[in-house]
């Protein structure tokens, strides 16, 4: 039935385009588009689509929040450090600086030259990491898919994104906002001194791989 109902819209769709004589390229984008339109309402839902959740107490969704991130962001060796050491505070941190968004395919998180603002991970789908090329060397495309995450380093220091993350197939994408992260933490001595202690090391590795 669904299928049908779709056919049948799709064919009036071509119509109204052919009888206000579109252009052929402009008629291919156009139901490209209604396509990856019907794609994206089926990708998995996000929070904000229930809106009753409105109605649940502060604390129902930290706890909400935190059943629903855990498994992503604890990936991470760090956050998986401060999931099971200290649990209260990365609730918050689930509650207050991690949102999630739906990717289409061919549709960009970032581009090279924009100011990094979160850390992504991806939840289901699969993600493309394009490094900007050099004058050296040119630098291929990283699959990033469940499991893994791009972009850590807003979380320790001001930073440029060095290429382009893109969705390779309808993808859900958990984000960690680092100016909420900076702040959550400064709020804890003990975090706050296992962030330095990481975010040396965390340099030096840059330094390493020459990305700074």
């Amino acid at each position: 039935r669904v299928t049908f109902d779709q056919t049948a819209e799709d064919d009036k769709v071509r119509q109204f385009l052919i009888e206000r004589n579109v252009s052929m390229d402009l008629k291919r984008r156009v139901m490209h588009l209604l396509r990856q339109e019907r794609k994206r309402k089926r990708m998995m839902m996000k929070m904000e689509d229930v809106r009753k959740f409105s109605l649940l107490s502060p604390t129902m969704m930290r706890k909400l929040h935190w059943e629903m991130y855990e498994p992503i962001l604890t990936s991470h060796p760090l956050l998986y450090h401060f999931d099971n050491e200290f649990r209260s505070f990365f609730t918050e941190l689930c509650h207050a600086a991690v949102s999630e968004l739906g990717i289409l395919p061919g549709h960009e998180m970032f581009q090279y030259g924009m100011k990094a603002e979160f850390m992504y991970f991806v939840a289901n789908g699969e993600m493309e990491y394009k490094p900007v090329d050099t004058a050296l060397y040119i630098r291929p495309a990283m699959e990033i898919c469940p499991g893994r995450w791009v972009c850590e380093m807003p979380l320790w220091m001001d930073w440029i994104h060095q290429g382009t993350f893109r969705a390779v197939e309808p993808t859900m994408v958990v984000r960690l906002d680092a100016e909420g992260f900076r702040r959550s933490v400064k709020a804890r001595p003990a975090e706050l001194s296992t962030c330095q202690k990481y975010a040396v090391l965390f340099e030096e590795r840059l330094v390493a791989d020459r990305l700074l």
